[in-house]
């Protein structure tokens, strides 16, 4: 994994499945899991265990996972301001 963070926008993400689809600067697009958003607003009281979403064009910054599957992920997602 890399420690660059990329810019990018949420293209799709599923509520009731809990994925969805980030398209990087790079042009790349990049999976991501609901457990791996870390914006702090989602989980104020201290508890990470509940379920976080992003929405369709929402701004996002994270950093690339680099898997051996077809599509790379990606990991501490959160809000771009």
């Amino acid at each position: 994994m890399t420690d660059t963070e990329l810019y990018g926008v949420v293209e799709f993400f599923n509520n009731s499945k809990g994925w969805g689809i980030i398209k990087g600067e790079d042009g790349a697009s990049y999976f991501i899991h609901h457990t791996n958003i870390v914006d702090k607003k989602f989980y104020p009281d201290g508890k990470v265990s509940r379920f976080r979403t992003l929405k369709t064009n929402q701004k996002v910054i994270f950093k690339r996972l680099d898997t051996n599957k077809q599509m790379n992920g990606a990991s501490h997602v959160r809000i771009a301001s």
